[in-house]
């Protein structure tokens, strides 16, 4: 290599150093100014003014409080998976021995409100400290699953009884349970995956009703209407992920940019950027209203996806997810609030499956009502499913999993969904409803 060429290039490294020398302060120094405001108006969560007697969660807490239970009624009641032999005495005993949060619950399903306690610790009733609150709650809500699983064990031996109408207000206990929280205001994420919860064993015992008990056209629309309103809205899951959003927001008051180095070494090369992040101003590592104005958009997004089948939402979600470039992150203001964006949000694809799966295994039942009284009235099953509109049901249930009818054999005696795997399977495959890839009722009565 000549000499002139050593020093062309001697030249051009010093020239790009004197520029970027230059540049990189001037370009920070311009973007270390946070937005005003974060624009998140659209996320803040409502609240009524309420009294403790007039909100259904304080009767939803006091029911799980009252709740009597013992090993013994976790092993022999009917579950989602699972219905032993359970005995009539037996189980009217634990109904009576229950009544009293039976008849909280049904005080909390009649309140005019139902609000959650605030994010704000001084707002959760005295409880001391983040993990006394979440044990609280956990506490809570297994307990109301208990009760929904003994209300639907009851309302299997009443419909083998013959006592139809009472199975059916039994069976629907946890539906309607599930419905209330997501009408819930300030209702969260954890809410609505027992919420979800609740309406899976519902469905388990309205589906064990339905084969066991004579059901006629009337009683066909009635019940699958009111399965209908037992459904969450996209209003519901709007109020969920504004919910999300505010509980971000209050966990990230308390975040320092001394965080920074370790937030940002994720990785195998994430070391180097954290020493680069120690020269650089605080108020441009760290800008909380750029932070929350991001983490505003992709709530939204969620909200967006949330009203959509998850066939589309999953189109819609490939398309706009972006990998993480930390070195595209230093090169913008807010590097700690972007880091922070990446890893402290969990991946909320697999709920959205889930949440469709509820509403796919919810349709599967609808059309079992249906095919079931058409089978008792007609004596087998009908041609397709628009035979039984409008005299079985209103209308045909949508498979939320895909945004198309729910599917139907009659010679295989099966209705199924598309699934979370989206592959249409034979209508001859096994009918399982709790299969994610293929949920299918067995409709040979």
């Amino acid at each position: 290599m000549s000499f002139r060429m050593l020093r062309h290039l001697f030249m051009g490294a010093a020239s790009f150093l004197a520029v970027a020398f230059i540049s990189v302060p001037y370009w920070i120094a311009v973007q270390r100014r946070d937005l005003p405001d974060p624009g998140d108006a659209d996320l803040q969560v409502v609240r009524s003014s309420v009294s403790p007697d007039s909100n259904g969660f304080t009767w939803f807490s006091r029911a799980s409080e009252a709740v009597v239970w013992d090993p013994v009624a976790d092993d022999a009641l009917c579950s989602e998976e699972w219905c032993p032999d359970a005995t009539p005495g037996w189980v009217a005993d634990r109904v009576a021995a229950n009544a009293a949060a039976f008849e909280d619950i049904e005080r909390g399903l009649r309140a005019p409100v139902f609000q959650f306690p605030s994010l704000a610790p001084g707002d959760r009733s005295g409880v001391d400290g983040a993990d006394e609150w979440s044990q609280r709650v956990s506490g809570m809500y297994l307990s109301l699953q208990r009760l929904a699983r003994l209300s639907g064990t009851a309302a299997r031996l009443d419909a083998r009884a013959g006592r139809r109408d009472r199975a059916i207000e039994r069976a629907l206990l946890g539906m309607r349970m599930g419905r209330a929280l997501s009408r819930a205001e300030g209702v969260d994420l954890i809410a609505a995956m027992f919420a979800a919860g609740l309406q899976r064993i519902s469905a388990g015992s309205i589906e064990a009703v339905a084969r066991a008990a004579p059901l006629d056209a009337a009683a066909s629309v009635a019940w699958i209407d009111r399965i209908e309103t037992q459904r969450w809205t996209s209003d519901d899951w709007r109020r969920v992920w504004a919910a999300e959003y505010q509980f971000l927001k209050r966990a990230l008051e308390g975040v320092e940019t001394d965080d920074a180095g370790a937030a940002f070494a994720v990785g195998e090369r994430g070391a180097w950027a954290g020493l680069l992040l120690g020269w650089m101003p605080r108020d441009y590592l760290w800008q909380p209203n750029r932070t929350m104005a991001l983490a505003a958009r992709k709530y939204r997004e969620r909200q967006r996806l949330s009203a959509l089948d998850c066939r589309s939402a999953d189109v819609l979600r490939r398309q706009t997810e972006v990998p993480f470039d930390r070195a595209g992150v230093l090169a913008s203001p807010n590097p700690v609030g972007n880091i922070l964006m990446e890893i402290a949000q969990p991946n909320f694809d697999r709920f959205d499956l889930r949440r469709c799966g509820v509403e796919a295994r919810l349709s599967l039942v609808q059309v079992l009502i249906a095919t079931k009284a058409f089978h008792d009235t007609h004596g087998g099953l009908p041609e397709s499913l628009d035979a039984l509109v409008p005299e079985f049901m209103t209308r045909v249930p949508q498979d939320a999993l895909d945004g198309e009818p729910i599917r139907y054999s009659r010679e295989a005696a099966r209705t199924w969904s598309t699934g979370e795997d989206f592959v249409e399977a034979s209508a001859h495959a096994a009918a399982d409803p709790r299969n994610p890839a293929e949920p299918a009722l067995s409709l040979a009565f």
